[in-house]
């Protein structure tokens, strides 16, 4: 027996006799619905404001999800459904389905009155079968969890635009457990390694200064744009990071930014004055900054490794997620200073406060974009 609560009502359904019982919101009484019926079938319902969204699945075979009125009348169909995941989340008007027909396991958004694909864009694949899903009361985002058991799911978040379907994060357990469990063997082995000079006084930040060449980043005009940079500690310890964008890129309308991760921790940037965006993460931890060049100076490669992991622990990731609403050529400014500290202690001479400049050149399409980002250091005074 399944049962499924959403805000059209109750739905049940009886994997073992193919009956669908559905308590509309309000309602004092079910209705019910026999579906055709065999053995090893997989089904799952969820109302809806017009009846009983059911998806049904033999077993190792073919499938279908069908939304069906109170008197039975089939409103509309969608084939070629191969994996039950639950009860279907619904999204407003839409609802989303798993499909694993061509032996890879899809996200497709459909309408929930006649089951016709509403995008054919607005498909995902997945590394693995999902086994459940839920959406939020709003309809922007929906949560997959794919994997054999829910203690090893791999849970993925969507975001449900009107023309795309985004992925936002996933996350491992198993792999997020390895990681922790490499973080700190790799920590145990630095503390044994020599002692290298920390930096003092106020919590300062700065980005390192990279010898690579500029790398450019390609999007679509109208697509989000992520970009992965890296925060250097060059200050005593302390907490709380500000990140402000500014810039012509933000002025012209070009760009808007949506998301701002420091160390894991997501805050949404908000508009201050003369158009400066601004996230401030008051929660992220600023651990201690090291003297660089190192004192004393590594006299080994063993040292040395040992040196540059100590700097690597000093880092900070820091993610940016933009709209980009039209193509053009502009630049963005992108600062980062410590909540606790000063701006004059922000600046240290092998890294800036401002990383650099993201440059969106208009490229010979006029749905393309182009952005690469510019570094450079600033000695510090």
């Amino acid at each position: 027996m399944r049962l499924h609560s959403g805000p059209h009502g109750l739905a049940i359904a009886c994997r073992a006799t193919g009956l669908v019982g559905v308590l509309p919101a309000g309602a004092s009484e079910l209705w019910w619905l026999r579906l055709p019926w065999q053995s090893e079938v997989a089904l799952d319902a969820v109302a809806t404001e017009a009846g009983v969204l059911v998806t049904l699945v033999v077993a190792g075979g073919e499938g279908v999800t069908a939304h069906f009125s109170p008197d039975g009348t089939c409103l509309g169909h969608s084939g070629a459904t191969r994996q039950s995941v639950g009860a279907v989340p619904l999204v407003g008007g839409r609802f989303v389905l798993f499909d694993d027909s061509k032996s890879q396991a899809r996200v497709k958004v459909l309408d929930v009155g006649d089951c016709r694909d509403l995008h054919p864009r607005a498909r995902l694949s997945l590394t693995r079968a999902p086994h459940d899903a839920a959406s939020s009361p709003d309809g922007r985002w929906a949560i997959f969890g794919a994997g054999p058991a829910a203690a090893s799911a791999v849970v993925t978040i969507f975001e449900l635009g009107d023309k795309r379907l985004a992925q936002v994060a996933t996350f491992d357990p198993d792999e997020a457990l390895r990681e922790s469990e490499s973080r700190a063997r790799e920590k145990a082995r630095i503390e044994q390694g020599a002692q290298y000079r920390r930096a003092e006084g106020q919590p300062a930040l700065g980005f390192p200064v990279s010898k690579a060449p500029v790398v450019p980043w390609d999007t679509t005009a109208g697509e989000p744009l992520e970009l992965a940079l890296s925060l250097r500690s060059t200050g005593g310890p302390g907490a709380g990071v500000v990140v402000e964008l500014s810039g012509p890129a933000i002025v012209e309308g070009l760009v808007e930014p949506l998301a701002v991760v420091v160390a894991g921790q997501p805050a949404t940037p908000s508009r201050g004055p003369s158009t400066t965006w601004a996230a401030s993460l008051e929660a992220v931890e600023i651990p201690r900054g090291m003297i660089f060049p190192f004192d004393p100076k590594p006299k080994s490669p063993e040292q040395s490794e040992k040196a540059q992991a100590l700097l690597a622990a000093t880092h900070l990731d820091l993610r940016l997620r933009l709209a980009t609403r039209r193509p053009g050529s502009a630049l963005l400014t992108i600062a980062a200073r410590a909540l606790s500290g000063s701006a004059a202690a922000s600046t240290s001479a092998w890294v800036r406060t401002v990383t650099g400049r993201v440059h969106f050149m208009a490229a010979a399409e006029p749905d393309r974009a182009r952005a690469a980002m510019v570094s450079r250091a600033e000695p510090g005074r």
